[in-house]
């Protein structure tokens, strides 16, 4: 990896694009405002307002999102296979929404250093992000389990579900009736004793 390849790579990784361009428009925004301050030119101010602001959201959208990759990349540390579920609780996002962003951090080699040759990817399979060296992986994978055996598992669990909610809404109906019979019999005999 060249030098220039490493300056993309840390320009990408601290978002300068983006910051540089908040900071014009801030700049521009700021110019705005004090031009309609003092040529007493509302429309001036508006303007600069109209710049200013969304140069100050491109800067804290940038610095988030800075500080959420820090996180991600404490998270994996480039060891071995690291379970999504480690990384979504180490960063505090839901497993379900890291998924992009590693994918955007690998495609982006956040995680990767041409020199000793690693690199990551992600095995949705196995829910884990992968670390490589020379494309093979550092840590063996664990193997995954039969299509069969997860099935019927799959299958065993969901038979248990059903057959739990069936039991409770029998139950529920159940009592139901018993309080429907309840009410109506205590109704004929209050009719009875009037």
């Amino acid at each position: 990896m060249n030098e220039q390849d490493r300056k993309k790579i840390s320009g990408k990784r601290t978002k300068k694009t983006q910051k540089l361009w908040g900071c014009i428009l801030i700049i521009v925004g700021i110019f705005e405002i004090i031009l309609g301050i003092v040529t007493k030119d509302v429309s001036d101010v508006i303007a600069g307002l109209f710049f200013g602001i969304p140069g100050l959201i491109l800067i804290r959208r940038a610095a988030k999102q800075v500080k959420l990759w820090d996180r991600y990349e404490a998270a994996v540390d480039r060891r071995g296979n690291i379970p999504a579920a480690e990384i979504a609780e180490k960063v505090g996002k839901r497993e379900f929404f890291i998924y992009g962003d590693l994918q955007e951090m690998i495609e982006n080699k956040f995680f990767a250093d041409p020199e000793e040759g690693i690199d990551a990817y992600l095995d949705l399979d196995r829910c884990l992000l992968v670390m490589t060296k020379d494309g093979q992986p550092i840590e063996p994978l664990p193997e995954l389990p039969k299509k069969e055996e997860a099935k019927s598992e799959a299958q065993g669990e969901a038979s248990e579900a059903l057959e739990s909610a069936i039991d409770e809404a029998l139950e529920s109906a159940a009592d139901e009736a018993a309080d429907t019979a309840e009410s109506a019999a205590d109704a004929e005999n209050n009719k009875e004793a009037e």
